[in-house]
């Protein structure tokens, strides 16, 4: 008896949801705007896609992004935050 799996190959795809938490050090809010408002449209396009052909994918979410507000994040952030060598690679300043 063989394992099916033995025989072909395992792709994994791990997506990271930040907007521009991941982006904040290398371009501005202007310049990288349509990228995050396009979040809203391939992300239902994606999701359908991985439906449709079946492919699992992991991911990771910056959880702040489930707060409705400045006042619901700041009530969630983290009263200790990471120290930087350089302050202007921390997100948290956003």
């Amino acid at each position: 008896m063989t394992d099916k799996h033995a025989t072909i190959g395992t792709c994994v795809i791990s997506l990271d949801f930040e907007l521009f938490w991941g982006m904040h050090d290398v371009t501005t809010r202007e310049a990288y705007g349509e990228n995050i408002r396009g979040v809203h449209t391939a992300l239902p396009a994606m999701l359908a896609l991985f439906a449709e052909y079946d492919i699992h994918a992991t991911w990771a979410v910056v959880g702040m992004l489930a707060c409705e507000g400045r006042d619901a994040l700041l009530n969630v952030a983290p009263a200790t935050r990471p120290a930087y060598a350089d302050p202007a690679l921390s997100s948290y300043r956003h």
